[in-house]
């Protein structure tokens, strides 16, 4: 298995070179999207074991808050975190050693794309030396099936697959569809995979029992 991570590591995605929807800095991207935050709630959850969240990529919190609403206990990092989020701590999931707090903690994420491999690299590799429970990624859809990837993603335990295209951006009228649909792909330490894939459907995950 350490072979297929440094396989995965060493491939750099020639996806990352083509033209890229407008970001703010530092690869900042963030889940706006009310399906997606649903799809977490609901479907990713319930397939957690019980304990602490890590979200190592929080920015300004907008999946740290969702998930403190389900009642979990969440401690939230990022390299560069909004500074309107003073709870959210200033942390390099990539290159830093993972906050003692966090041991046994399942680390979810919204990952900078241009950083995708690295945080499944560095995922993979705190799952494998026990430090995680597991991982789960919010990825645009089609980033399981780049070149190199198979191996890491052959290793999840449950992907879910969105049926609607989410807008990672406040929309303005006039704004066209989006381009790409989206997933949230799940590692277990206990689960060595294949994965269990589920395919959401917006309508049904809209309920009027929770408020996000």
């Amino acid at each position: 298995m350490k072979s297929n991570i440094v396989q995965l590591h060493r491939y750099k995605d020639p996806a990352a070179y083509r033209p890229q929807p407008a970001r703010g800095g530092s690869d900042f991207w963030p889940t706006l999207d009310r399906g997606l935050i649903l799809a977490l709630v609901y479907e990713v959850l319930p397939a957690l074991p019980v304990g602490l969240i890590w979200e190592a990529a929080a920015g300004a919190g907008h999946l740290v808050d969702p998930l403190r609403a389900a009642g979990c206990q969440v401690i939230g990092t990022d390299l560069f975190p909004d500074p309107e989020s003073p709870d959210i701590a200033v942390h390099d999931f990539v290159h830093g050693p993972p906050p003692k707090a966090t041991v046994g903690a399942i680390m979810i994420t919204n990952p900078p794309n241009s950083k995708l491999t690295d945080f499944i690299v560095r995922g993979l590799t705190l799952i494998d030396a026990g430090y995680l429970e597991g991982m789960a990624l919010l990825t645009r859809l089609g980033a399981d099936t780049t070149k190199g990837r198979g191996p890491a993603f052959n290793r999840a335990a449950y992907v879910w697959k969105t049926c609607w295209r989410p807008y990672w951006k406040p929309r303005k009228k006039g704004d066209k569809s989006p381009r790409w649909t989206a997933q949230w792909t799940l590692w277990l330490r206990s689960h060595p995979g294949p994965p269990v894939t589920r395919y959401l459907d917006l309508a049904e995950l809209i309920s009027p029992k929770i408020s996000l």
